[in-house]
């Protein structure tokens, strides 16, 4: 009986790790791809040709020069590909470091210290999570203005929930743990306690959500960018190619196809890892396995 459970178990985590390993591969080879990408293929992403608009991907067709295609001005499917690869990546990884900052210190803060400044936090917090997180962020974006450094903002900003419940939760368990009482019965202070004891046990926790709230970033700006209000032309990005290629999509499938698949690949990747880590860091599915 041992052997057959030892052996489900082996069988378990290959299969986490397989998806784990493809994950990794999806997310870290599109982030290397939009990082080498320009230096490889050095086509300028806001050059147009009319003379070759709407050509298809040369798999399809022997006259087509263009790996990718070229969309309705002529422009090059594969470079903006890797130019919108950049911003896409730049916005969900500045916004998700905005909203790693403030969700983790008032998370700490608030499940440390408790009281009014926990239950006002908290309630901040349902009011936000009760707006759905596009809707909030297009209702924002619609006051303030579009733009590269806006949508950081504000995505930052409105992402620090998820961030800030998870940590109040890891900070009320760990500050009743017994290494943390003996902090405060040798007389260390509450910064040392809060940045010393408490934050490194929260790192695997807040690594985790991280991959999770990446992914879903980069769904948010994309669905900004293809509603118009997220980075402006002439400027690649992923949603605004797929809005774009709406008007072509039955006569020039790859107008949009090509971008929503990739943006497809990096959140899969993003979930894929996501969970591999989760598998690897969270010690309560350790001791279950």
């Amino acid at each position: 009986m041992k052997k057959e459970l030892t052996t489900v178990n082996r069988q378990n985590n290959a299969a986490k790790n397989v998806k784990g390993i493809l994950g990794g591969v999806l997310l870290f080879g599109i982030i290397f791809l939009s990082l080498i990408g320009p230096l490889v293929y050095q086509v300028d992403p806001r050059s147009t040709n009319l003379l070759q608009r709407l050509q298809p991907p040369a798999l399809f067709s022997k006259a087509s020069e263009h790996f990718l295609g070229t969309d309705q001005l002529g422009r090059d499917i594969l470079s903006r590909l890797i130019y919108g690869a950049r911003i896409s990546l730049f916005v969900s990884l500045c916004s998700i470091l905005i909203a790693i900052f403030l969700g983790v210190t008032l998370g700490m803060l608030a499940g440390y210290y408790g009281g009014w400044f926990d239950n006002l936090l908290m309630r901040i917090g349902d009011v936000q999570l009760s707006i759905p997180f596009l809707v909030l962020a297009i209702s924002v974006i619609a006051v303030l203005g579009s733009g590269l450094v806006n949508v950081v903002l504000i995505l930052g900003v409105t992402g620090w929930i998820q961030f800030g419940r998870v940590v109040r939760a890891e900070t009320m368990h760990i500050k009743e743990r017994e290494f943390v009482s003996s902090a405060i019965a040798l007389g260390a202070s509450d910064i040392r306690i809060l940045f010393v004891h408490i934050l490194p046990n929260i790192i695997p926790t807040t690594i985790v959500l991280t991959t999770f709230q990446f992914a879903l970033l980069i769904i948010v700006e994309s669905s900004l960018s293809f509603l118009g209000l997220g980075v402006q032309p002439p400027a690649a990005s992923w949603g605004s190619m797929i809005n774009d290629g709406k008007t072509y999509i039955q006569t020039a499938w790859w107008l949009s196809t090509i971008p929503g698949c990739m943006i497809t690949l990096l959140v899969l990747g993003a979930n894929l890892f996501g969970d591999w880590l989760r598998d690897r860091l969270d010690p309560h599915l350790q001791q279950q396995a």
